[in-house]
């Protein structure tokens, strides 16, 4: 920080700040006052900008960094572009054998449910006909296998593959998902609010109706 910077903020900024903290707005002539105290921090700003320049030098800076990004973007651009495609074709491939081995692992399962539901009644068939032979210890200890039947899974899918699956979503229907949210179903974080739009709006406000969710107030635009 420059010598000058550090007095202009010591002597005139900071005690501005401050006595703007404290400023009183309670009649007419307090609002006098204050719009000539706004009058006084213009003129200050105009000051500190002709001694200081910041928004001059701000202005080169920002001029030397947008050369240097043009020069940067012209150079890097078509080689990102080139990885976004790139690895737009690795995703699309890596997705289709994701979903393939995901339907497979699924008829896997399918598969092996099965197989321990037809095992498990051959068990439990051949614990009936124990029981029908009055050899009730021997129905009972079938009846516990049948009960415990476990069939390993097929480790030749590669479950992997299908870890890496992620679900994503995109916005089909503003109103419907507004819906979603107001049921619950989905955090109302998703939607991000405007201010800028939500003014836009409150301009035309009967003064009258309600609106669930907004508050409406009035605020002058004269200063």
């Amino acid at each position: 920080m420059s010598e000058n910077m550090e007095v202009m903020l010591k002597t005139e900024i900071v005690p501005s700040l401050n006595k703007a903290k404290y400023f009183i707005v309670k009649c007419d002539n307090d609002r006098e006052n204050a719009v000539m105290f706004t009058k006084t921090l213009k003129e200050l700003k105009a000051s500190v900008e002709e001694k200081l320049h910041p928004t001059a030098n701000k202005k080169k800076a920002y001029e030397s960094y947008k050369a240097a990004l043009d020069t940067e973007n012209a150079l890097y651009n078509p080689i990102d572009d080139s990885i976004a495609i790139v690895i737009k074709k690795i995703k699309s491939y890596d997705t289709a054998e994701a979903l393939k081995a995901q339907e497979l692992a699924a008829k896997a399962e399918a598969a092996r449910l099965e197989k321990e539901r037809i095992e498990r009644e051959k068990l439990l068939e051949k614990a009936k006909s124990m029981e029908e032979k009055g050899k009730i210890e021997k129905a009972e200890m079938l009846k516990e296998q049948a009960d415990s039947v476990n069939i390993a899974p097929d480790f030749n899918i590669n479950l992997k593959q299908t870890k890496d699956l992620v679900w994503k979503a995109d916005v089909t229907n503003m109103f419907q998902l507004c819906k979603s949210i107001a049921e619950g179903k989905v955090p109302f974080n998703v939607v991000e609010v405007k201010q800028s739009a939500l003014n836009n709006f409150a301009k035309t406000y009967d003064g009258k109706s309600e609106i669930a969710g907004l508050s409406f107030y009035q605020q002058t635009q004269r200063i």
